[in-house]
C-alpha cells in the first residue's frame, strides 16, 4: 500500500534529521517521563505518547500548554512537538520537523491554491502519519492541538482501553469528505462530534484506514493525497481528521473504545484559567478568538 512506501521513506529520512534534535531532548524527555509514570501508574494501565502540533499561530501559547500536559495528563512517556520550526526546542520534549512527513504546505497549496486554510489541511494529516512517521512513538499516541490546555488531572484509558471525548459540533461538509474518502466512513451517532481539540490515535487503526480507503480508490494514490484531493470546500471547514478517525472507530471498533464526555470551555484568553469551574478538564483558546 502507499502508506507503507512513505512511511519507510520518512522513517529513513528522519532518522537523519532528528539525530541532533534527540540527541538534546532525549534525557529530558525521559526524566519527564519516569516521572509522570511512577505519580500515576496506579490510575492507567497503557502508556502512550502525546503529539502537539505547532504551527506559527500558537507560538505564543506553547511553553504554557506544555505547563499544563505535564501538570495533568496522566499516563504519557514521551512529548512529541510537531513544529513548523525545526529549530524550537522545548525541555523534556522531542521536536520532530514538519520537512520528514512525505507531504507539506506546498503539496496542500498545489491541490488547493494558497490560502488561509493551508495550514489547516496540513495539520490534519500531520496527527493521521505522526503514528507511520516518527521515529521510536509507541503504538498509541494522543494528538493535543497546542490551543488546548488540561487544567486538571486526566486519564485517557481505562482497563486497555482508549477514553473518546465527544463535542457537539456539526458541518455537513466535514461527512461529505468522509462520504467520498469511502462510502461507508458516515457520521455514527448524531447527538455526538469526534471534534474536540484531542485524540487518542492507535497506529493499527490508522494503517486500516488508510489501507481501506486507499483500496477504495483503487490503490492509485496515497491517502494523504486522496484526503486532499476529496475536500470540496479548501477555503473552509473542508474536512476534520477527528470526525473520520472517531466515526472510524464507532464504525468498524466499537468494542475497543470507550466513548465519554469531558466538560470544556471555549476562552479567549489564559488568564486566569485555574480559577474556572473545578469541573472543567479542558479549555481551548484558539489563535481567531485571542
Amino acid at each position: 500500500m502507499y502508506y507503507y512506501i512513505y512511511m519507510n521513506m520518512s522513517m529513513s529520512m528522519s532518522n537523519n534529521d532528528m539525530s541532533n534534535n534527540d540527541m538534546s531532548n532525549n534525557d529530558m524527555s525521559n526524566n519527564d517521563m519516569s516521572n509522570n509514570d511512577m505519580s500515576n501508574n496506579d490510575m492507567s494501565n497503557t502508556i502512550f505518547d502525546i503529539v502537539i502540533p505547532l504551527g506559527p499561530n500558537d507560538k505564543i501559547v506553547i511553553h504554557k500548554q506544555l505547563e499544563y500536559t505535564k501538570k495533568n495528563i496522566i499516563g504519557y512517556r514521551r512529548i512529541f512537538i510537531i513544529s513548523y520550526d525545526d529549530t524550537l526546542q522545548f525541555d523534556g520534549c522531542t521536536t520532530i520537523s514538519e520537512r520528514i512527513f512525505p507531504f507539506s504546505m506546498e503539496t496542500v497549496s498545489k491541490l488547493h491554491g494558497k490560502n488561509n486554510r493551508n495550514g489547516w489541511f496540513l495539520q490534519q494529516l500531520l496527527k493521521l502519519y505522526a503514528g507511520l512517521v516518527i521515529p521510536d512513538i509507541l503504538e498509541q499516541y494522543l494528538v493535543v492541538d497546542t490551543d488546548t490546555l488540561f487544567i486538571k488531572p486526566t486519564s485517557f484509558y481505562e482497563n486497555g482501553k482508549p477514553l473518546y471525548s465527544y463535542g457537539n459540533e456539526y458541518h455537513i461538509t466535514y461527512f461529505t469528505h468522509m462520504k467520498s474518502l469511502h462510502d461507508e466512513l458516515n457520521k455514527m451517532d448524531k447527538n455526538k462530534s469526534g471534534i474536540c481539540h484531542h485524540m487518542v490515535f492507535e497506529t493499527k487503526y490508522i494503517k486500516e484506514l488508510f489501507a481501506m480507503v486507499e483500496k477504495y480508490h483503487d490503490n492509485t494514490a496515497a491517502f494523504y493525497d486522496i484526503f486532499l484531493n476529496c475536500v470540496t470546500d479548501n477555503n473552509g471547514s473542508g474536512a476534520s481528521e477527528y470526525e473520520i478517525y472517531f466515526n472510524f472507530l464507532l464504525s468498524k471498533h466499537p468494542d475497543d473504545v470507550i466513548v465519554r464526555y469531558l466538560p470544556n470551555k471555549s476562552v479567549n484568553n489564559l488568564i486566569n484559567i485555574d480559577s474556572l469551574n473545578k469541573s472543567i478538564n479542558y479549555v481551548s483558546c484558539h489563535w481567531y478568538s485571542r
